[in-house]
């Protein structure tokens, strides 16, 4: 990975931890205070400003991501200050490159933890500097493991979806050849019904009609019916039912589950904030 980019996004993960964790010291003081009605504890958790990391300015700061950038920007939404940045990330496409690039930084960071250690153990440098910069490489250290772990969450899931797109294909083209199979028995079965309008005597050939009558019910229910259950089940991971009335009901379909996506709720407030680390 280049040296430029991975310090850029290690510097991006740096200051939103540090700016998670000044948000989270004020709000937990909020919420500590005694002195506090819990509506009281509501707005003012609600109206916490920080310092713009850009301006200064009490307006907090946005931590954002697509899927070619990191971007920091102000807080203000009525008048930023037009200040930001923004991280291009896009020039990896692949994926496991992109885990071994950061592997590599990852261990880079821990290859300095180590020498830090070394360093004071040997009283090569001064104990308040060694901590100073224990502390800053622990954190780059955080910062890159989560970010290692969200991309290879992202490899894994992305290698699952393509083993299930070819599962799904299979089953579909054996449904496909099981369809042929019931419209050919069909075929066979008007044939022979066309026969026994012109001898309705043919004892065969109402045997047959009742023969191949059973094989169609039977390959609908004992291989198409279970194989469409089985393309349904693998398509759609999530299956809800709503009542609308005593007579009405709704049948909801998803491709995911919620529990995919990391989701941060405060629980003095109903807002819901998705964390787009």
């Amino acid at each position: 990975m280049d040296k430029d980019i991975a310090e850029s996004i290690r510097k991006y993960y740096s200051l939103k931890r540090d700016y998670m964790s000044n948000y989270n010291t004020v709000l937990r003081k909020i919420l500590d205070n005694q002195n506090f009605s819990i509506n009281a504890k509501k707005t003012k958790a609600k109206n916490i400003k920080l310092p713009c990391l850009l301006c200064k300015r009490l307006v907090n700061t946005n931590f954002s991501k697509t899927k070619t950038s990191l971007i920091i920007s102000c807080g203000d939404k009525k008048k930023p200050c037009g200040k930001e940045l923004n991280i291009l990330v896009s020039k990896y496409d692949d994926m496991k490159r992109l885990v071994f690039d950061f592997e590599d930084v990852l261990n880079d960071t821990k290859t300095e933890i180590i020498d830090i250690k070394s360093r004071l153990l040997y009283d090569l440098i001064d104990e308040s500097d060694a901590v100073d910069i224990f502390d800053k490489a622990n954190i780059e250290l955080n910062s890159i493991s989560e970010n290692l772990l969200e991309i290879v969450h992202t490899k894994h899931f992305k290698e699952l979806n393509k083993e299930k797109a070819e599962l799904i294909l299979d089953k579909t083209r054996q449904l496909e050849e099981l369809k042929t199979q019931a419209s050919e028995l069909i075929h066979i079965q008007k044939m022979n019904r066309e026969q026994l309008d012109t001898n309705s005597d043919n004892i065969v050939k109402r045997l047959q009609e009742r023969q191949y009558t059973d094989e169609y019910v039977k390959l609908i229910k004992c291989n198409i019916q279970p194989l469409i259950d089985e393309i349904y089940t693998l398509k759609y991971d999530v299956k809800e039912i709503f009542a609308i009335d005593d007579n009405t009901v709704i049948l909801h379909t998803r491709e995911n589950s919620l529990q995919l996506y990391d989701i941060i709720a405060d629980v003095n407030d109903s807002e819901i904030m998705k964390d787009d680390i």
